[in-house]
């Protein structure tokens, strides 16, 4: 029995860090597609997206049957209702994703004016990735633990160690898209 459970346990993380890992791909093709002027690698993206909803269902699923088949210890279950929380946003995550993806094509329908100098540093900056963080914590400190993820902030990795590096480049965009209106 402890075996079977144990095999869940490792299946269900499986399965969330390849949601995530295509969550992940799907954020960064769009920008990639609009900085090689690469309309089917956003195109991908809306067909991808299924893929995600679908692995959203089926972890939502694995976490139901551990939940009802199983009396988690409290690691355990802290590490179930993480991975609940987490998969529920890497859903949402693919749905901005296609938004992004949309916007894209809409770009890339129209000749670039003149060279993209913020999109390649926010598409590029990042840092350690979800699953990175993920495998060195745990899902319970993935965003939502305490103890932080030893970058010396408490609270887990939201809003992430780049923020300062890269909040000035969407405050800038913003700002200058104001001053075309």
């Amino acid at each position: 029995m402890e075996r079977h459970f144990e095999k869940d346990l490792n299946e269900l993380k499986e399965r969330l860090l390849w949601m995530g890992s295509l969550a992940e791909r799907a954020v960064h093709n769009p920008c990639t597609a609009v900085l090689d002027t690469d309309e089917q690698l956003a195109k991908r993206v809306l067909d991808e997206e299924d893929a995600i909803n679908e692995l959203q269902l089926e972890v939502d699923d694995r976490v139901v049957q551990l939940l009802a088949l199983h009396q988690l210890m409290a690691a355990d279950l802290r590490f179930v209702l993480a991975v609940s929380r987490i998969n529920n946003d890497l859903e949402r995550i693919g749905d901005q994703a296609v938004n992004i993806a949309q916007g894209a094509l809409r770009i890339l329908r129209h000749p670039r004016v003149k060279p993209y100098v913020d999109l390649p540093r926010m598409n590029g900056v990042g840092g350690r990735t979800g699953e990175e963080r993920f495998e060195r914590g745990g899902a319970a400190r993935c965003g939502a633990g305490a103890e932080g993820d030893g970058d010396g902030r408490p609270g887990g990795s939201l809003p992430g160690p780049d923020f300062p590096r890269t909040a000035h480049l969407y405050d800038g965009r913003f700002e200058r898209g104001l001053s075309r209106v």
